[in-house]
């Protein structure tokens, strides 16, 4: 494995890993109010943890939460710019061999996606058993904590019951959770480890107002990706073919760019109450996202929520490319070393293409945030500043 491909999966696992150990329970985002963080013109180092530990007490992973600067925002795309020519596709090859390529990129991006199944099997990225730290007002209650049969009948007070306002809603036994772009299984098999049966915040209005009480469902999870490989390593899955067999566990190969749900599997449409979109979104380009935005947003119940998580403007991987000779097929967008591609978002990108907007897929903006970290390696004197996006959307219940 190439040092690229550590570093992208070392960063990959310590995202979530960090989070598990160190942050709240407690949803700061308990609103539906539309929240869009906007970085401050300055530095601020928030807090540093210790995250990953070696065999020596010297050569560790530490890592800060910082924002850029104008100034260092500046700075990126002046350093882009400077490397446009060198890192420009089309500019750097024979005439018609640069376009040619581009098409091919897109063309057969499930094959290099397969290929890269099949090289690293299931042994890429690490499980995540993180998502009610990453997103504690869906999935608190998915894994149990806000559960009511552990609470002695009550709900804890700071719990946003709206985020289950489908379940609340529709009268089917299940809660259904859709990951589009799943890769293996590292988000569906840990769900499927979870307690089978949930008990969820129900709403019932009266006249005294609603009255939140507590309703019964079983766990159901899809696994979707546009890669065959992908899904036939999930399905070989211990976990997963007992989940199957429960009828609580469904995979299917689905390329989000040409179908919509509705002809897609069985029942996909409109099924889910929380759909999941991690790290995904990046490696489609950007022509095709909108109808893409769309197709997934269409997978949602009424009330239910999109989750998403990916790569953010001038993170390190992105300024990396962008020295690379030959690499950049689009604006922000990139082809890597094994034909896989990736694009950078802003905030603004993903509220134009899930938001209200005349070509959003016409979901609530409930809440936009960057997640910038700086991992340093005291050993090496090594320092990478890595950059995601995170957005959370709900359906209309109209």
């Amino acid at each position: 494995m190439c040092d690229n491909e550590l570093s992208a999966q070392s960063s990959y696992y310590i995202l979530y890993k960090n989070e598990s150990q160190n942050t709240s329970l407690v949803s700061p985002y308990s609103s539906i109010t539309p929240q869009i963080q906007r970085i401050e013109p300055q530095i601020q180092i928030k807090k540093g943890r210790q995250v990953e530990d070696t065999s020596t007490s010297q050569d560790r992973d530490f890592w800060e939460d910082f924002e850029w600067t104008e100034e260092d925002k500046l700075s990126n795309k002046k350093t882009l710019d400077q490397n446009l020519a060198k890192c420009d596709l089309v500019e750097n090859l024979p005439p018609g061999r640069g376009q040619f390529l581009i098409r091919k990129f897109e063309e057969q991006a499930d094959s290099y996606w397969n290929k890269f199944y099949s090289s690293h099997q299931t042994n890429f990225f690490k499980d995540r058993h993180y998502l009610h730290k990453t997103f504690p007002d869906e999935f608190g209650t998915v894994y149990g904590i806000h559960c009511l049969e552990d609470s002695g009948g009550g709900i804890d007070a700071e719990f946003d019951v709206n985020c289950f306002v489908s379940s609340a809603l529709t009268d089917g036994t299940d809660f259904t959770i859709v990951e589009i772009g799943c890769g293996v299984g590292n988000t569906v098999l840990p769900l499927l480890e979870l307690k089978s049966t949930l008990v969820l915040p129900s709403i019932e209005v009266r006249n005294t107002g609603p009255n939140v009480t507590g309703r019964t469902k079983r766990l159901v999870v899809w696994g979707l990706d546009f890669s065959e490989t992908a899904v036939d390593l999930l399905r070989q899955d211990d976990r997963f073919i007992k989940a199957q067999q429960d009828s609580r566990a469904r995979a299917a190969v689905w390329d989000i760019t040409k179908t919509h749900p509705k002809d897609a599997p069985h029942e996909l449409e409109a099924s889910a109450d929380i759909s999941l979109l991690l790290f995904c979104l990046s490696a489609i380009s950007p022509e095709n996202m909108a109808i893409a935005a769309r197709n997934v947003a269409a997978t949602l119940k009424p009330g239910g929520m999109l989750l998403l998580r990916d790569y953010g403007r001038y993170d390190e991987a992105q300024l990396k490319l962008g020295k690379s000779r030959a690499k950049r097929l689009g604006e922000n967008f990139y082809a890597k070393h094994d034909g896989t591609r990736c694009y950078y978002f802003e905030l603004e990108d993903l509220k134009a293409l899930f938001g209200n907007g005349d070509k959003g897929a016409g979901l609530e903006v409930v809440e936009l945030k960057y997640i910038q970290r700086m991992y340093t390696n005291r050993s090496k004197e090594f320092v990478r500043r890595r950059v995601w996006v995170q957005g959370r959307f709900r359906k209309s219940i109209v």
